[in-house]
């Protein structure tokens, strides 16, 4: 089992540290995240775009709450935003609607975007309940249609999909169950069979958010939200589990920031690295003062199979 200490790479403004999700690498030294929202009251969040090497950072208004941006291309990405689903462009600084969930009964009220994977041409999403009533749900958007695949989420957070022989399976999280789970997924159908529990993350602190798969699929990398934990200087921790038995693999810790949300894996000096989000949501003055890091995107080696 592996223990690693990141380290803090990107300290935001404080507007950025509300809750920064949903990491994506863009090459070498490159990767992209989302700013969901730049407090708790504000309208707004961004997409932010920042080099390891040269550390510039590039912020990206968008016109909601993402939570997701996901590169389609070398200049545009698929974003939920709030109850939209649409594209951005960075050259243009374009935003085009592909989706409003407003729109007849496309999606409860009371409901925003908030996580997801691109496969193939199929986009699948899930959707948080601002009430934190099981109202959110899990989505296919494909061919410019929308599937409920699965209702009666609370926070549907991680999304990971992966292929074995004939064989697709989306791994999905909704945060509160502490659960990850396993489906057999048949786009074809529309549909999801053989549900499995295949990690039970109830024994440790605080909830599971973002999750990613390792290069060869074997594992799951698991970030956790803990908004319970007041030690001074507390650390997060984003793990990783075998997806055959569940089992903890290894671990990231990012001392003084516990409220881990995502992670990405990025090339960087030759190596892959771990990114981890973290975020001050919410966060009590008194612990905010105690966890000095709490917001920042933090750097870790990844020791993983290429």
């Amino acid at each position: 089992m592996f223990h690693v200490i990141a380290r803090p790479v990107v300290e935001p403004s404080s507007r950025l540290r509300y809750l920064p999700e949903k990491p994506c690498a863009l090459g070498p030294s490159r990767f992209s995240w989302v700013a969901v929202r730049h407090g708790p009251r504000e309208a707004f969040g961004s997409l932010q775009i920042h080099d390891l090497r040269t550390r510039a950072s590039e912020t990206h208004p968008l016109p909601g709450h993402p939570g997701f941006a996901i590169p389609a291309s070398a200049h545009t990405f698929v974003i939920g935003c709030s109850r939209m689903l649409g594209t951005y462009d960075l050259q243009t600084h374009q935003w085009t609607t592909s989706f409003n969930g407003d729109a007849g009964d496309a999606l409860p009220e009371g409901t925003e975007m908030n996580d997801a994977v691109l496969f193939r041409d199929a986009l699948i999403f899930g959707t948080k309940s601002l009430d934190h009533t099981p109202s959110a749900g899990l989505y296919l958007w494909m061919a410019d249609e929308l599937t409920l695949l699965r209702g009666e989420q609370t926070v549907s957070n991680g999304k990971v999909v992966t292929t074995t022989g004939n064989a697709t399976w989306l791994y999905d999280i909704d945060s509160p169950s502490r659960r990850v789970v396993r489906y057999r997924l048949d786009l074809d159908a529309r549909r999801l069979t053989d549900a499995r529990v295949i990690v039970d993350t109830s024994r440790f602190p605080g909830f599971p958010a973002g999750m990613i798969a390792s290069p060869d699929e074997r594992l799951l990398i698991v970030s956790f939200y803990d908004g319970e934990a007041r030690d001074a200087g507390a650390a997060g921790h984003t793990r990783a589990f075998d997806t055959l038995t569940g089992g903890l693999v290894g671990e990231w810790r990012t001392p003084g920031s516990p409220r881990n949300t995502c992670a990405c894996l990025v090339e960087h000096e030759g190596r892959m690295r771990l990114v981890i989000t973290t975020a001050v949501e919410d966060m009590p003055a008194a612990q905010r003062r105690d966890t000095p890091h709490a917001g920042s995107i933090f750097l870790g080696d990844a020791p993983l199979p290429s």
